[in-house]
């Protein structure tokens, strides 16, 4: 099919599967797991579906699972991990979705819509292709608790919504729109390991405080159809996702314990570099030493220098002094030269 220009407009933020720690992991996975039942048996497409592991979570209950992505890479990634049976990626803009009306049961695009500059078109598709008593389930950060309480801006995000505007949105495309909220929680699980009692654990609250209050949502999870569901149907319902193995969390822990210890390499070079400027203070040391030394010879220089011009100057006046003497002996003699040549008029012989 024909890209428009508009699917230029993307702004790429995936999930990988192992990177990012375990909270952003149980965010993704737990919006799929809550759909196994309701693909149960039934066609699904996966909007924006990246690397694949989602669609690969729904296809083990779905009929089959067809995964869309703008990006070529991770197409071709989802293919050679996931691809098989029952389960199918190809390269698609979510503005112009080439499957014909109706061809879903069940539509899920989680994180997406908000990486697109026009998001009314992009649920126009979702809608086209959902068929009549098709489920929609759509996910998007909540803008107010997301970014604004946060003081938070993703640079990936071309539109955010408030959970007003997403609910007038869905409501102009759906008949019916039910907005559940999702966000990650620490907490401990008591479980009953005795086989003989049934093992159904309630979730408990806990607050701290009786003035304390819970955490908004940070993500709305929208599920829409155009039929109402009949009594008993499988829906996404509330609940809560247990990471059993606590692969994820050792993962983390695993990590941050190796980032807190000692770097090799990095003591190395602090190693290096200590001994750098010690040799560099070593050298520091010297040169001020020499240039100690070298003021201390210029000083004797200037000294000497001093009394040589104190020399040169008495010398001067003493050749001076001497010269001024010769010059009145000289000027004597003439004098006493001019006397004896004078005439005696007493004397006629002279």
């Amino acid at each position: 099919m024909t890209i428009e220009p508009e699917a230029a407009s993307y702004s790429v933020e995936r999930f990988v599967p192992g990177d990012g720690g375990p909270i952003i992991a149980y965010e993704h996975v737990h919006r799929y797991a809550a759909c196994a039942d309701v693909v149960r048996g039934r066609r699904v497409l996966d909007v924006a579906s990246g690397e694949g592991y989602g669609a690969a979570l729904l296809a083990r209950t779905a009929a089959s699972v067809t995964g869309v992505d703008i990006d070529d890479a991770a197409v071709s990634a989802a293919r050679a991990r996931y691809g098989g049976d029952g389960l199918e990626f190809s390269r698609a803009d979510m503005y112009e979705l080439p499957f014909g009306d109706g061809s879903f049961d069940v539509v899920t695009c989680f994180e997406a819509i908000e990486h697109v500059d026009a998001p009314g078109r992009a649920l126009d598709e979702i809608a086209r292709v959902l068929s009549e008593d098709g489920t929609v389930v759509i996910s998007t950060p909540d803008k107010a608790v997301y970014s604004d309480a946060a003081d938070y801006e993703n640079e990936f995000h071309l539109h955010e919504f408030y959970r007003d505007e997403f609910c007038t949105e869905l409501n102009k495309r759906f008949a019916f729109v039910t907005l559940l909220g999702q966000r990650t929680r620490a907490g401990s699980e008591l479980v009953v390991v005795d086989p003989r009692v049934a093992d159904a654990p309630p979730t408990v609250d806990y607050f701290p405080d009786a003035g304390t209050t819970v955490s908004p949502p940070l993500y709305l999870i929208a599920v829409c159809r155009n039929r109402e569901l009949r009594r008993g149907a499988p829906d996404v319902r509330p609940g809560v996702l247990l990471d059993g193995t606590d692969e994820l969390v050792d993962g983390y822990i695993a990590a941050v314990h190796a980032a807190m210890a000692p770097d090799a390499q990095a003591a190395a070079r602090l190693e290096q570099r200590d001994r750098d400027v010690a040799d560099l203070n070593i050298e520091l040391v010297g040169a001020r030493a020499y240039a100690a030394e070298m003021s201390r010879q210029y000083e004797i220089a200037a000294a000497k220098g001093q009394a040589l011009s104190d020399e040169l100057l008495r010398v001067t006046r003493e050749s001076e002094q001497r010269a001024v003497h010769l010059l009145a002996a000289e000027d004597q003699l003439t004098a006493l030269g001019h006397g004896a040549r004078e005439p005696d008029p007493t004397n006629p012989s002279s």
